[in-house]
């Protein structure tokens, strides 16, 4: 990726591919030009994976807009891009590698609002995972009826990830805790580290989603106590300070820990940069544009962080920066001026 000019540190590359083991939905934050699209479309290049852009419409509102709607005149099915880059994944070419579905500026219209069914769906057992496309059964026409569940509704294919990328301006919306709890977040740094490669890898043969998965599994089985420690850690030290700001957390965090931690570790992380991204992003983004808060008490908190990564074992050697970015930011929001 170096070679064509994009800069990436290992650690963010570390996350994404932890972010692929932990859910099929996926937000690449930062300001323009930070390589948002870029990340997901050569990651799939060198891969040998499937790719497809979207270029989401501020004018969007409902599923219709995403997958594309039914002409009951006309006896017709008109088809989005959306749909049909599903179509793509299921074909002999692509159905048994992974795929990569991108909504260029996703948050340009409420994602909750045009991809509502797709959020809902993921949450389904993977056999169950399908979106209504038609009220009743079609008489011929588009889409191809093979494709359809009971002739009304169209599987999410299982090798296909939806990464949605996002800007953070007066042009865009925000989103609800549904879709970032359901998401696997990544911030992309203002400006990238360029450096000089040494070595350009030489490719082979595709990684199929069958091994992909299965390499998964094996992380998640062979580094379990890394996860273990880091949730202990979050139910036990970070339980106090954060719940004193009003930030607690479900089941679903605790479930994509299990996932996240062994696999980051599997690729050279390590706890405390796994549980830095998980708090940051699933936790301390809460506190974005909140005014009932202090800086003295964002101050305090990042001192706690510091205390608790400080002494414990599990975490030596590394700091919970993504943490202090955020918490250093809204300081600064809040008034301080350090």
């Amino acid at each position: 990726i170096a070679y064509k000019n994009l800069f990436y540190k290992a650690k963010d590359l570390r996350a994404y591919i932890a972010g692929l083991a932990t859910t099929r939905i996926h937000i690449l934050q930062g300001i323009s030009g930070t390589g948002k699209t870029s990340l997901p479309r050569e990651f799939a290049k060198i891969m040998g994976w499937g790719f497809d852009l979207i270029e989401v419409q501020s004018g969007w509102r409902d599923r219709q807009d995403l997958l594309g709607y039914y002409n009951s005149f006309e006896h017709k099915f008109y088809e989005s891009s959306f749909l049909q880059a599903m179509y793509k994944a299921m074909t002999p070419k692509y159905q048994g590698v992974p795929f990569f579905i991108v909504l260029d500026e996703m948050n340009l219209s409420h994602p909750e609002h045009y991809f509502a069914d797709l959020l809902s769906a993921i949450e389904q057992p993977i056999d169950e995972q399908s979106v209504p496309l038609l009220t009743s059964r079609l008489k011929g026409g588009e889409p191809p009826r093979s494709l359809l569940e009971g002739g009304k509704r169209i599987p999410i294919p299982r090798n296909v990830w939806f990464i949605g990328t996002a800007n953070q301006d007066e042009t865009t919306k925000d989103f609800a805790d549904k879709t970032y709890d359901r998401a696997n977040v990544q911030e992309f740094p203002k400006q990238p580290d360029e450096f000089t490669p040494t070595a350009r890898a030489s490719s082979g043969n595709p990684l199929g989603i069958k091994s992909l998965l299965a390499a998964f599994d094996q992380a998640q089985s062979e580094y379990s106590d890394s996860a273990a420690e880091a949730i202990d850690i979050l139910k036990g030290s970070l339980t106090s300070p954060l719940h004193e700001l009003g930030l607690g957390w479900g089941n679903r965090l605790e479930a994509q820990m299990k996932r996240y931690i062994p696999v980051l570790t599997a690729c050279g992380g390590s706890i405390g940069e796994g549980l830095d991204n998980l708090v940051a992003h699933k936790l301390l983004r809460k506190l974005k544009g909140r005014f009932d808060l202090s800086s003295e008490s964002l101050a305090a908190l990042s001192q706690q962080l510091e205390s608790i990564w400080d002494n414990n074992p599990s975490l030596k050697n590394t700091l919970p920066e993504r943490c202090f970015e955020i918490l250093e930011t809204e300081r600064k929001r809040l008034g301080n001026q350090d």
